[in-house]
C-alpha cells in the first residue's frame, strides 16, 4: 500500500512535527502551530495516498478523519485531529493570543493523531 507519495507525505509528517516542536522550544509559538498543522494535514494524505482515497481541499481533511475513524476504531481520532485544527486557526491569532502550554498539548495530540493513522498507510 505505500506508494513513494506515501512514503514522502509520511516523511513530511515527521518532519513538520520535529520543527513544531523547535519552533515550540524556541518560543515561535506560530510557526510551531502551523507545523503542528501541516504534521497532520500530511499524515492525513499519507493515508489518503495510500488508500486511493480523495484529499484534494481543506475539508478532505474531515473526510480523511470520518473514513479513519471506522477503520481504526480510535474514539480519540476526533479530539486530536480537533488539536490540529486549533493549532491552523492558532496560527492566524496575534501573539498575546498564543500560549505555549496550550500548544504544546495540542502538538502532543498531534504526534497521537499521526502515530494512529500511520497504521493504516501500512495494511
Amino acid at each position: 500500500m505505500a506508494t513513494s507519495a506515501t512514503m514522502d507525505y509520511i516523511a513530511s509528517a515527521k518532519q513538520f512535527l520535529a520543527r513544531a516542536q523547535g519552533y515550540l522550544s524556541e518560543g515561535d509559538l506560530r510557526q510551531a502551530s502551523e507545523k503542528g498543522w501541516g504534521a497532520a494535514a500530511h499524515m492525513a494524505k499519507a493515508v489518503a495516498a495510500a488508500r486511493g482515497w480523495e484529499y484534494e481541499r481543506h475539508d478532505d481533511f474531515h473526510a480523511i478523519v470520518n473514513r479513519s475513524q471506522s477503520r481504526l476504531r480510535e474514539r480519540r481520532l476526533w479530539t486530536w485531529a480537533s488539536s490540529a485544527n486549533m493549532l491552523h486557526t492558532l496560527f492566524y491569532q496575534r501573539r498575546t493570543g498564543l500560549d505555549a502550554e496550550a500548544i504544546r498539548l495540542h502538538l502532543t495530540d498531534v504526534q497521537l493523531f499521526v502515530d494512529a493513522l500511520e497504521r493504516l498507510t501500512k495494511n
